[in-house]
């Protein structure tokens, strides 16, 4: 990686996910997450967070993780 944490979270939630005995699935298209890493490289904040909240690939705003 490039240590900028960006797929922290979202290895976290697919762990998560395997864990349980669930498929894995981060409910974003590829080009939704690849727009939001572009997004979260040029401002720090990341428009989108893993997870059910995000079925419908909206990408409100979150705060930045550390």
């Amino acid at each position: 990686g490039t240590g900028c944490q960006w797929c922290v979270p979202f290895l976290e939630h697919l762990h998560r996910q395997h864990a349980a005995g669930e498929e894995p699935d981060l409910r974003v298209s590829p080009q939704r997450y690849a727009e939001a890493r572009t997004s979260f490289h040029k401002s720090g904040r990341r428009p989108i967070e893993p997870g059910p909240d995000d079925a419908d690939a909206t990408g409100a705003d979150a705060d930045a993780r550390d």
